[in-house]
């Protein structure tokens, strides 16, 4: 879909003649955008530096931020998995021996449709519901389509044709069409722009204010996974292979080993800067499609659409000695599992009374405080709480929250705990390496640079226990 088309079609949903003439059911409507590969630090609402999200950041000032959000875990399928049907992906079953789909070594089987979703629960309530994703963690084929009216899947494989990552100006036309049509609602649609996935390409007028007039070696490098993955730092500083490069890019992509003619090519701080401002660019490319879905949401279904913000994880920038989510071995560290979430809920459906919420939350609470907030039943076994108490300010719980998430892959089991500023990250054990945990303070190490669980062993027996306690609880 051009982006001329997506300008006229947004438009004519603009023009006043076509307002809505009234509110609908007694519910409100109800957009859920979760951004794929997300992190929180990189809003300008969360404190980021750069000026990369001046519509979300609207959102939040009208609405609530969440300060301290976390998935459930660092990659799309378990995360998507948790937040829509509001439990751990471990007792989904998500990381139990079973048949393995995906290409990385995990086990990863679709969602059970004996389970029930949230747009299942809302279908139930009354609710007409669609669903626009892009990923293909999170396609029919792993069961994410279970409980909407209207399911679409604009997965496109652009790192194998090579072409920029245009998701929201793909379905956002048809999308909008489909608001319109269901206006008076109530309605619940979800959407999964795929923009702030690798390989972070968006249109040149977004790079440029970020990347400046960047010429280095990256410039003409496609950022595909095998390049990307082979960007390693060690003693003598940053690099990567260009054998991966060629190889991503040519004939031998599908290859499991890679030549090795050419000696690895060192990277600056400028050539890093350059991968983190298309990453940049790219959410800012996001903010604008979102700024356009809250303008239409204004005009239509003006005090009747609540709007939701969040990320099913984020992305690895350097941070820890590498790049992307899907790491070997996988993580769990801040970049990856905090994650921005955003609702900006009319006042009409609930007062709320704090601008910003600092407890710890989790996506597994997604679902009951929409349904929450919906006037929904919620079905039995959720794991996830209600956030509705936190929005209308109401004193937080004594002693605070721990925060879990969990991942898998290439041999690896990998886990983490977060209670107050401390936070334990368990890895292992892995073939030929014992286990390992590593302790953070994240008030004053929020970087988790410097892992102090030698010094503080009582501390690490405490969370070591609460996280083997929700292990064993949750397990299915």
């Amino acid at each position: 879909m051009t982006m001329a088309r997506t300008a006229l079609l947004l438009s004519l949903l603009l023009s006043p003649g076509l307002a809505r003439a009234g509110a609908g059911a007694d519910r409100p409507n109800i957009l859920l955008i979760a951004i794929d590969t997300c992190r929180a630090d990189h809003l300008s609402a969360y404190g980021y530096a750069r000026a990369t999200t001046p519509n979300i950041d609207a959102l939040a000032r009208r609405g609530v931020l969440f300060e301290s959000a976390y998935s459930q875990s660092n990659w799309t399928l378990p995360s998507f998995a948790s937040f829509l049907t509001g439990k751990y992906p471990r007792s989904l079953g998500m990381f139990n021996e079973g048949k393995r789909l995906s290409d990385f070594d995990y086990t990863d089987p679709k969602l059970g449709a004996d389970e029930t979703t949230l747009p299942e629960a809302l279908k139930k309530a009354g609710y007409r519901t669609a669903g626009f994703f892009t990923g293909r963690y999170n396609g029919p084929d792993y069961g994410f389509d279970q409980g909407f009216d209207l399911y679409r899947d604009y997965r496109s494989d652009v790192s194998r044709k090579q072409q920029r990552t245009d998701s929201f100006a793909a379905f956002l036309p048809e999308a909008l069409e489909w608001m319109e049509k269901n206006k008076d609602g109530p309605f619940f649609i979800i959407l999964n722009p795929f923009e702030l996935h690798r390989p972070y390409l968006p249109p040149a007028e977004f790079i440029s204010p970020y990347a400046g007039d960047y010429k280095g070696v990256l410039a003409s490098t496609w950022f595909s996974k095998p390049v990307l993955s082979s960007i390693k730092k060690n003693g003598e500083g940053w690099s990567f292979s260009l054998d991966e490069a060629t190889a991503a890019a040519g004939a031998l992509r599908k290859a499991k080993q890679f030549p090795s003619n050419y000696p690895p090519v060192r990277l600056d701080r400028a050539d890093l800067d350059y991968i983190t401002a298309r990453y940049d660019a790219s959410l800012t490319y996001v903010d604008k499609f979102i700024g356009e879905l809250a303008a239409w949401a204004g005009k239509h279904t003006p005090g009747d659409t609540i709007i939701i913000i969040t990320g099913d994880h984020g992305e690895e920038l350097g941070d820890h000695g590498g790049f992307l989510h899907n790491t070997d071995p996988p993580k769990l560290y801040q970049e990856l599992i905090h994650v921005p979430l955003i609702m900006d809920i009319p006042a009409k459906w609930l007062n709320t009374g704090a601008a910003v919420v600092r407890q710890p939350v989790e996506l597994v609470d997604l679902m009951p405080t929409i349904l929450d907030l919906a006037g929904a039943s919620p079905p039995p076994g959720l794991q996830g709480r209600s956030l509705a108490g936190l929005l209308k300010g109401e004193k937080k719980e004594e002693g605070g929250r721990a925060v879990f998430a969990e991942t898998r892959g290439y041999g690896v089991r990998v886990r983490s705990v977060k209670a107050g500023a401390w936070k334990l990250i368990r890895t292992g054990p892995r073939k030929g390496a014992p286990q390992k945990a590593e302790l953070y303070d994240l008030a004053s190490d929020p970087a988790e640079a410097h892992d102090l669980a030698g010094q503080e062993p009582d501390r690490v027996r405490e969370l070591l226990h609460r996280l083997d306690a929700w292990s064993d609880k949750n397990g299915k």
